[in-house]
């Protein structure tokens, strides 16, 4: 485990909103060749999953996203205490239960899942896991385990949200 003060700057992105840059020195403790998993834990209360990325200049730094800014209660400029632990987790993210059921009852869909990048395999457990309702996290599993087994395995994204914006509509009726 590493702790370190750092500032917080405005990444001035829609999506992410801020970053916490990390010295070249801290981060080599937690980077393995291309595994860069860490979990990120902020003034010693709130912890999330997430990767150490290069910023180009022989440094490091952590995204945080205006939810989590703003979650947090953190403020442009603050300097805040950041401890990292490198992410020994299978997924790098936690695993919706719909989606580990889905695994278990489709050896298919499990095997074709399995077979994508960790990458991959992260965005679509993110995917899913993105809606607060089970029971649109179900239909988010069956969709993916649908349209992956459909494609030999092979992802098509933008297919995949349209598939579920129809599956959502038959839902409705």
């Amino acid at each position: 485990m590493e702790s370190i003060s750092v500032e917080l700057v405005s990444e001035e992105s829609a999506l992410w909103g801020f970053r916490v840059n990390i010295p070249n020195e801290v981060a080599q403790e937690f980077v393995d060749g291309n595994d860069r998993r860490v979990i990120a834990q902020i003034n010693e209360k709130h912890s999330f999953q997430c990767a150490l990325l290069p910023n180009g200049r022989g440094d490091w730094f952590i995204n945080i996203n205006q939810k989590r800014q703003k979650q947090f209660n953190l403020l442009e400029g603050q300097y805040i205490q950041v401890i990292l632990e490198k992410d020994k987790s299978e997924y790098g993210l936690p695993v919706p239960e719909e989606l580990y059921e889905f695994w278990n009852q489709d050896p298919e869909f499990s095997s074709v899942f399995h077979s994508l990048t960790k990458g991959k395999q992260r965005s679509l457990i993110h995917w899913v896991d993105a809606v607060k309702s089970p029971e649109k996290r179900v239909i988010r599993s069956w969709v993916l385990a649908e349209h992956l087994k459909s494609r030999a395995g092979e992802l098509d994204f933008r297919a995949l949200i349209d598939e579920n914006r129809a599956q959502n509509q038959r839902e409705k009726f």
